[in-house]
């Protein structure tokens, strides 16, 4: 919203933002209303520009920021570059509940830096059939066809949306939230080997989402993924190259300024009453409840690296592979 030229043409064709700036804004209203009124989960999004002290912000960017994205926009002390980093920091950490802690280390800014964007993401769900602790036992978890490691492996029989892809070769599962819209999407791939391959297949399969009511008995490891990636290689190679060069982002201030980084730093916890996850940068389920049934129920067993997804009112908003739990 604040690039303009051929930064902003080339931002939203490679984003695929269709439609107006208007229509943009109002769309994304849509969203931060949808999950920061999330009823039964947690769902707390953050975002916050900081720009250099001295450097005049537009008036129209600041109202966009505020009105349609529940930003918030500052002029900082970069030169003081320890303040301006414990400040952030300290943001960072409310809004996250705490979870993630020092995003920004000593060093990452200096009294050249001109312009930091943040954008944290909160989740806490509880599962609508929450897994017994009881029933977690140590098995073995395959990082290849030869070499295991012992994990946390939980155990559940219930109704669950099942889906099985022969030709991708996967099965899904989603397993219900406590708010009906929210869900954790697995994706196992048949075999190691096919991991990667099914990445590639994954909006695919969102899309086609042919999800029956089963009965399924499902082995799956709790996991807690730690990551800080790094987001400018990925979207150059996407196609976005004028954001880093030369842009014009006179929406924001008439000022020259270049984005130098984007850093997201992720912690993702699944266990056997739900979903914590921290991030720093509509598919309607029905419900399912546990059931008992005479008949054999699917195997779902997760023992091999998988793909996950955290799902509300059919927005991704959490996705990544685990490789080790």
């Amino acid at each position: 919203m604040g690039a303009r030229g051929k930064t902003a043409e080339q931002l939203k064709n490679i984003l695929k933002l269709n439609g107006s700036d208007e229509h943009i804004e109002e769309d994304f209203k849509v969203v931060t209303s949808q999950l920061n009124g999330a009823k039964d989960v947690t769902i707390k999004t953050a975002i916050k520009a900081y720009l250099a002290e001295g450097i005049p912000i537009e008036t129209e960017f600041q109202r966009v920021a505020t009105e349609y994205f529940d930003a918030e926009v500052q002029n900082i002390n970069f030169k003081d570059s320890m303040k301006a980093i414990n400040s952030i920091n300290s943001w960072v950490e409310k809004k996250t509940e705490n979870k993630i802690k020092n995003l920004l280390q000593e060093g990452s800014i200096d009294e050249s830096t001109r312009f930091i964007f943040i954008d944290t993401l909160y989740y806490l769900g509880h599962f609508l059939n929450p897994f017994e602790i009881w029933a977690t036992q140590k098995k073995d978890f395959y990082l290849s066809k030869t070499r295991t490691v012992k994990v946390d492996m939980m155990q559940l029989s219930a109704n669950v949306l099942f889906s099985r892809d022969a030709t991708i070769g996967v099965n899904m599962i989603a397993l219900p939230y406590q708010d009906p819209k929210a869900q954790l999407l697995i994706i196992l791939p048949d075999s190691i080997e096919r991991t990667g391959i099914v990445e590639t297949y994954v909006m695919k399969m969102w899309q086609n989402r042919n999800f029956t009511n089963q009965y399924v008995k499902i082995f799956l490891p709790k996991f807690k993924v730690k990551t800080t990636f790094d987001f400018i290689p990925t979207l150059k190679k996407m196609g976005i190259t004028e954001l880093f060069n030369t842009p014009d982002l006179s929406g924001i201030t008439k000022e020259k300024i270049a984005l130098s980084s984007i850093t997201q730093k992720t912690i993702i916890d699944v266990n056997e009453f739900g979903t914590e996850a921290a991030s720093a940068t509509s598919i309607h389920f029905v419900p399912t409840s546990l059931v008992v049934h005479s008949g054999e129920p699917i195997l779902f067993n997760v023992d091999r690296p998988f793909i996950f997804a955290v799902l509300y009112d059919g927005l991704c908003i959490l996705a990544g592979r685990v490789e080790k739990p």
